[in-house]
């Protein structure tokens, strides 16, 4: 597979809905169009190839109540990838699935665009997977995150309130671990432990409860021995396998719990 990691993630949108343009994206990489084309004909050839898995683990549940429906994600990279979970779950639900993902973002950013989204796409469903970024960026003197446990709890519960206020149906998702040993070696201003990486996960937890919110537990499908399997070197980017675990646990949530609450 033709390996352009940073044409993976959603840069560009921030909250806007418009065609991938191969042209546009050609000249931004150095490369040709073909190349663009047949790179992001392989990503689709991968989300094809996980969700018609999923469909044939999961072809007993009953999806039809999500027929006419709009669902919006919400995130940061592990959700905009190309290669993810939301591109997977696009190909299984009977339903439009909108990328509003942007890599790179932490709940602060989010925050500031929340409201123009929800306008913009008028979901009825939202889906937030963020807090992974909020968890390990740090200061250059790595004395202090940049998001404070505190910080994070207030941007995620106005967030959850936004949503509520316009109508839709919402649902927090957990973040991933924090694969710490690869995070840390990786840039001056990341600092990864598995603790802040819990307390990020468990106010996820702690916001959704508050809120009378579903939580999408889904960190159960990372098995610390298998990490090598399911995460890039850089420690915190998601291989094809993990955001294919998550999109499975994904459908089994919404059909199994989500419907009959």
């Amino acid at each position: 597979m033709n390996n352009c990691f940073a044409l993976r993630f959603n840069l560009h949108k921030s909250g806007q809905s418009f065609e991938d343009d191969s042209e546009l994206f050609a000249g931004i990489f150095g490369t040709s169009k073909e190349f663009i084309e047949e790179t992001l004909r392989q990503y689709d050839e991968v989300n094809t190839a996980s969700a018609n898995e999923i469909k044939d683990n999961l072809k007993y549940l009953d999806l039809s109540f999500l027929e006419g429906k709009k669902i919006l994600l919400l995130g940061d990279s592990n959700t905009s990838d190309r290669l993810s979970w939301g591109k997977i779950i696009e190909k299984i639900l009977p339903c439009q699935v909108i990328d509003g993902a942007i890599s790179g973002w932490r709940s602060v950013q989010l925050l500031s665009e929340i409201d123009r989204m929800l306008n913009n796409f008028k979901p009825d469903i939202v889906v937030v997977q963020i807090g992974n970024n909020d968890s390990f960026f740090a200061d250059k003197q790595q004395s202090s995150l940049c998001v404070s446990p505190d910080e994070f709890k207030r941007n995620l519960t106005v967030i959850v309130n936004k949503v509520k206020g316009c109508g839709a149906r919402l649902i927090i998702n957990s973040i991933t671990p924090s694969y710490c040993e690869k995070i840390n070696a990786n840039h001056s201003f990341w600092s990864a432990s598995e603790e802040i990486n819990e307390l990020f996960n468990d106010i996820t937890k702690e916001v959704a409860e508050q809120e009378n919110c579903y939580h999408h537990d889904f960190r159960e499908v990372f098995e610390r021995k298998n990490y090598d399997e399911l995460f890039y070197a850089d420690g915190t980017h998601l291989m094809p396998l993990a955001h294919k675990k998550i999109a499975e646990h994904f459908v089994r949530f919404l059909g199994d719990c989500y419907e009959n609450n």
